[in-house]
């Protein structure tokens, strides 16, 4: 429980901070993506590194859905429920996981660096669970 809050923290401290790029994170959030391959998740790292088969985030022009698309599988669309300088909160089309009694999944994207970003389920101010591993913008140097 106190590395989960630990955690919990460092994500919130982080989508606080202000980045320097004038780009909010619907911008910075597209392009590939993917795990460290040194990474201590080795099937994320072997499988899912940007050499492997990151992940391919597109905005939709108006700003309202998202889709991430990779080679292993099809491509999932999301519609954004809000987004800020340092986060994106969506929920997948034809979401049924639950988070709670009836509450659909909602997900959001927090942007820790310009060219890095974890997954936290549930939205800024409500998560409910620590951040993912991170991934790393590809162009970043990350192969």
């Amino acid at each position: 429980m106190k590395q989960f809050l630990a955690l919990l923290s460092t994500v919130l401290f982080f989508a606080s901070l202000p980045f320097t790029a004038s780009a909010d994170a619907l911008k910075l959030a597209e392009g590939s993506w993917g795990f460290d391959p040194n990474s201590e998740n080795k099937e994320a790292a072997n499988f899912f590194s940007c050499g492997s088969d990151p992940l391919v985030i597109s905005i939709s022009e108006d700003g309202k859905t998202y889709t991430g698309t990779r080679k292993s599988d099809q491509y999932i669309t999301a519609r954004i429920l809000g987004s800020g300088k340092t986060h994106i909160t969506l929920q997948y089309d034809n979401e049924e996981r639950l988070m709670g009694e009836n509450e659909l999944q909602i997900w959001t994207l927090v942007l820790v660096e310009s060219d890095m970003f974890v997954w936290v389920l549930g939205e800024p101010g409500d998560f409910r669970s620590g951040p993912s591993d991170p991934r790393y913008k590809c162009e970043g140097g990350v192969s």
